[in-house]
């Protein structure tokens, strides 16, 4: 988005593409980006399957509901449908796109920042292994480094804070075989809850594998002493039988890997010249998939604020010219924290609200529609039931 609109930008990147990640859903507000962008041909390269919603079921099985997948047009609601995608496809194709619209790329680790001589960042240090370390200048630095958090990490942003969710751990694998259900079922996120902080996910990435994970509490994990292989097999069928049905006769084609997952907060993550975006300064619990939506979307934020710092000499003398930019990224976070604290506290609550009393507005919210100034009456329901049960 920048280099399309004449900015300078280079990508420090230190991993090789393409490259395993998780994160495979996305929501409709991001797949209507990707149309207004012009990567829908880049896209459908991918691994990929339709996505048409997505299907929650409650501890054993029951209690299920379904959000589809919807676009609005003016105060109507159409259906229309995001996709499911291999990430390491995907993220390879963005960055090929990036390059392609004229960003560079330095294949280097950031290992420090520049500072002028008032003290604001002017560029960072980065290291690699064949010409060691040197600067790069910039005017501006966004820090899309992910759960590395960088820019916190070396002082610049503030400390990484706790949230109120225990430290977790991921555990998953791509497998073939799994057993899909009919119709627009087949084309779903599905979700399983075991317990608060323990859930499975099944996301169709392909007309034959399937991305199947867990997420558990940390300290379960290591009490059990299991590789993540013998962890995976053994725990898997025990999550909820909705899941432990779709699984039998399947097999890993991908074997499990593991993310430590634990909710985070960058309080001040935005200043004269750097903003963080993503992961970068805000994590949560991933249970409905807003990873990939949030960072995207930061980034059009981002790229809108940069524009505006350097069209706008005003803006550009302030002391922090990104806090608009920090004020819509925590107005959005605190709206999926809200999402899932009265998920988890509530869940009767949050299901009634989906299922009947403010079906258009879970719709949007599920959608990724977060961004706006005003509240949905369905939003301020779930906040003021996650303020209760909290």
């Amino acid at each position: 988005m920048l280099a399309r609109s004449g900015i300078s930008a280079t990508i420090v990147e230190s991993a090789e593409f393409p490259r395993f990640h998780i994160g495979e859903s996305m929501t409709g507000a991001l797949a209507d980006w990707f149309r207004t962008m012009g990567l829908i041909d880049m896209l459908t390269k991918c691994d990929h399957t339709v996505k048409r919603g997505v299907h929650v079921y409650g501890p054993s099985g029951a209690n299920d509901f379904w959000v589809p997948v919807m676009r609005r047009e003016g105060d109507e609601h159409v259906q229309s449908h995001s996709w499911h995608v291999r990430r390491s496809q995907l993220d390879a194709g963005l960055l090929e796109a990036a390059v392609a619209a004229g960003a560079t790329i330095q294949r280097a680790k950031a290992v420090g920042v520049c500072r002028s001589r008032r003290g604001d960042i002017a560029g960072v240090r980065v290291r690699d292994g064949l010409t060691g370390e040197r600067e790069l200048a910039a005017d501006v630095v966004v820090d899309a480094s992910g759960a590395a958090t960088v820019l916190s990490t070396l002082g610049v942003a503030s400390k990484k804070v706790r949230g109120g969710y225990d430290r977790q751990i991921s555990i998953y694998a791509h497998m073939r075989g799994v057993r899909r259900d009919e119709g627009v079922q087949s084309e779903a996120t599905l979700i399983f809850v075991r317990s608060r902080g323990h859930w499975g996910w099944m996301i169709p990435i392909g007309d034959e594998v399937t991305s199947v994970g867990m997420v558990v509490p940390a300290s379960y994990y290591r009490s059990v002493g299991l590789s993540p292989k013998e962890f995976f097999e053994r725990e898997i069928n025990d999550v909820n039988p909705q899941l432990a049905r779709r699984l039998v006769g399947a097999e890993a084609i991908e074997w499990a890997r593991t993310a430590s997952n634990y909710s985070y907060q960058v309080r001040r993550f935005t200043g004269r010249n750097f903003l963080c975006i993503g992961d970068a300064h805000r994590f949560v619990d991933p249970i409905f998939s807003f990873g990939l939506h949030l960072a995207v979307f930061e980034a059009k934020y981002a790229s809108e604020h940069i524009l505006r710092f350097f069209n706008e000499p005003s803006v550009r003398e302030r002391d922090d010219p990104f806090a608009e930019f920090a004020d819509v990224c925590d107005r959005a976070q605190g709206r999926v924290e809200s999402m899932i604290d009265c998920f988890w506290a509530n869940s009767l609550a949050f299901a009634f609200f989906v299922h009947h009393k403010y079906k258009r507005d879970m719709i949007d919210a599920f959608a990724g529609r977060l961004y706006g100034e005003q509240l949905s009456p369905g939003m301020r329901a779930i906040a003021r039931a996650a303020l209760l049960a909290s």
